[in-house]
This record gives C-alpha cells, sequence and structure tokens, in this order.
C-alpha cells in the first residue's frame, strides 16, 4: 500500500514553480492586484508578471489544459470583455465561486497573449465543448492568444 502511494505522489504532474512559487501563486498575486471591479490591473505587479512569463511561456499548454479540461468541471467565468457591464458587476463574485485552476488558466494565457501560442490546439478543442461557457471561455483565449484566427470572440477560422 504504501509503495502505492509513493508512487502516485511521485508521478503526478509537477506544477512549475519560479523563484520559490508555483505557477498558481503567481497567477493569484497578479489575480488579487486587479482592484474590485475591474478587469485589469492599474499596474501590473512586475514580479508576478515577469515570473508568469517566465513561466508560462514553456507552460503555455499546462494553462490551456487547466482552462479547457479544469473548466468543463465547473462554471468558467473567462468571457470577460471590458465593455461587458454585466460581467464586471458579476465577475468579482463568481470569480471566488468557479474553478479557480481555469480562471488561471484564462488568466496566464491572456497575460502571455501571442507567447502562448503552443495553446492553439487545445484552444481549438476547447471550442467543441457542449458547454457554451466553455466555448465563450476557449474562443476568448484564442482572441488574445492568436487574435488573426478571431474574427470575432464568436468566429474562428481555420
Amino acid at each position: 500500500m504504501a509503495a502505492v502511494g509513493v508512487c502516485f505522489f511521485s508521478l503526478r504532474d509537477k506544477e512549475p514553480a519560479y523563484n520559490g512559487r508555483t505557477l498558481s501563486e503567481w497567477l493569484d498575486k497578479f489575480d488579487k492586484s486587479i482592484p474590485a471591479g475591474r478587469h485589469w490591473p492599474s499596474i501590473e505587479p512586475e514580479d508576478a508578471t515577469d515570473a508568469i512569463h517566465h513561466l508560462g511561456q514553456s507552460n503555455s499548454t499546462l494553462l490551456a489544459h487547466w482552462l479547457v479540461d479544469d473548466g468543463s468541471k465547473a462554471l468558467v467565468i473567462s468571457h470577460i470583455s471590458d465593455r461587458n457591464a454585466f460581467l464586471k458587476r458579476v465577475l468579482n463574485p463568481l470569480r471566488e465561486r468557479t474553478g479557480r485552476k481555469s480562471y488561471f488558466g484564462w488568466l496566464g494565457l491572456k497575460i502571455l497573449g501571442t507567447n502562448a501560442r503552443p495553446a492553439i490546439p487545445i484552444l481549438k478543442g476547447g471550442l467543441q465543448s457542449p458547454d457554451p461557457i466553455m466555448v465563450n471561455a476557449a474562443s476568448n483565449a484564442l482572441f488574445h492568444v492568436a487574435p488573426e484566427i478571431v474574427t470575432n470572440r464568436t468566429s474562428i477560422t481555420n
């Protein structure tokens, strides 16, 4: 029984870390810098942004899996638009109730932007979800990662 436990914990995927914090911890620090009622910090926390870029570029597919895979297990609030007043009002309370990993996947991909291009196939897979919230999340992430293939947030070109 002990051998099974050792194998389980040694073989599971470890979250990447930088300067003593995991990618989730850096994303959480960035997220906490966003003022209530806003979608982006007025001044980005430089250490968190640098760490996310350092970790995220080589782990953009991990972020996409967090968004698509974990997002399919919980409500995902990620179709964020600065022009959508309703989402601005409801985002903060809902963000606390939704899957944090999925939200962090979306946030990390938005921060990385076009540097997260390896995530494109996974995000396109998210467009096939029967869950319209997941389709919106994947579409929104694609808008930040590959704007040239998103004619608007609901139309994707090949």
